[in-house]
């Protein structure tokens, strides 16, 4: 039986390992997965072995992108976990037919770790960043071109940049896009003609979830000032604890709750701290609004690159609950600037379909 092994780096990465693994069902492949940064729920119901340690650090895998929190990383043992995540590689080494690395520098230097042939899904580098270094840099470059089969790019942009310079690359489209449905979208909307706008929030799915919804609530409470005939809904972290959030105060009625995928169908526009989330919303042509929040993802660097990337997009505001709540209002009564923005993010983050491509160039690799 052939053996694949995920390295995921993140919570859109472990979402992107989760869709390929439930595509790669009924294969007859044995399928293990190191989850970098989590502790890997998404992959319990998916019978997968999970190898490594599952250690969750403050920084949720943005340590570096905020210094702060690399240093309580720091404190709380982020060098010990990637030792043992180094020694569980070599534990493993020339055990699988083909490594799947998803994500970053992590997942490309674990995957040479294994010594087995790889490819590699960069779905969260682009070359539509620019002076964040979010997009590839020259060391990675240098390791994918001299060790992987294969790159597999997250836009056509990234792709044609990449295969200039000898890396071997192809674009399938933007697995991101695959965890969410554009036509159930578009049916719900088109249901809800002559009905109230909807604003929904996205807090992210990390500890800093907390801290997001406090600011979502002051600034539903300037919409609500502004303008009462506008609907609100929270999507609802399901990783996180329900009882913390009931400990929140808001001036107003708290906004309705509902799941990532309900959110989508019934919002005309997104106010977002997330990542993976804004990204989706803005592919399916939702505007999206964002400001640096107060935890460790989403702070000033991270909402900058995140504007470099969805470019018309995304509107980034300075952390302002009056001044986002005015420019809510104003773009929601913009029919023409929602088409434009709209536009805007279904031409950055590609269309879906992706998913099913890679899964049969993976079954190509290991000979299937």
């Amino acid at each position: 039986m052939k053996k694949i092994l995920f390295i995921a780096n993140g919570h859109g990465e472990d979402l992107v390992a989760a869709q390929l693994i439930k595509e790669l069902k009924g294969k007859r492949l044995k399928m293990d997965v190191m989850p970098v940064v989590g502790k890997g729920d998404i992959f319990k119901t998916l019978n997968v072995k999970l190898i490594g340690p599952k250690k969750i650090l403050p920084g949720g895998g943005f340590g570096f992108r905020n210094y702060s929190y690399l240093i309580k990383d720091l404190f709380s043992g982020l060098i010990g976990k990637a030792i043992a995540q180094i020694r569980t590689l070599r534990a493993n080494k020339g055990k699988y037919d083909l490594v799947v690395g998803i994500g970053d520098i992590v997942p490309i230097i674990y995957s040479i770790l294994t010594g087995c042939n790889f490819i590699f899904v960069g779905v969260n580098k682009s070359e539509y960043y620019k002076k964040l270094a979010f997009n590839y840099t020259a060391l990675e470059k240098w390791l994918l071109k001299k060790y992987c089969k294969l790159t597999l790019a997250r836009d056509a942009k990234t792709s044609r940049s990449l295969g200039f310079l000898g890396i071997k690359t192809k674009y399938f489209g933007n697995p991101m896009m695959d965890g969410v449905r554009r036509d159930a979208r578009w049916e719900m909307r088109s249901a809800r003609k002559g009905r109230k706008k909807v604003i929904g929030f996205l807090p992210g799915t990390r500890e800093d979830a907390y801290k997001n919804i406090e600011d979502f609530y002051k600034i539903a409470w300037q919409i609500n000032r502004l303008d009462k005939n506008v609907d609100f809904m929270l999507s609802f972290p399901p990783n996180l604890d329900k009882a913390r959030f009931k400990t929140l105060k808001s001036p107003i009625k708290v906004p309705s709750t509902g799941n990532f995928a309900e959110m989508l169908k019934i919002s005309d526009i997104i106010i977002g701290l997330s990542g993976t989330g804004n990204e989706q919303a803005a592919g399916l042509g939702i505007p999206v609004i964002a400001f640096p929040g107060r935890g460790a993802q989403f702070n000033s660097r991270f909402s900058s690159g995140q504007k470099e990337l969805l470019g018309n997009a995304l509107l980034l505001l300075p952390r302002d609950s009056w001044i986002i709540a005015k420019e809510a209002i104003s773009l929601i009564r913009n029919r023409k600037r929602i088409k434009m923005m709209g536009a805007a993010g279904r031409k950055r983050m590609g269309g879906p379909g992706a998913t099913d491509k890679i899964a049969k160039m993976i079954l190509k690799e290991i000979g299937r």
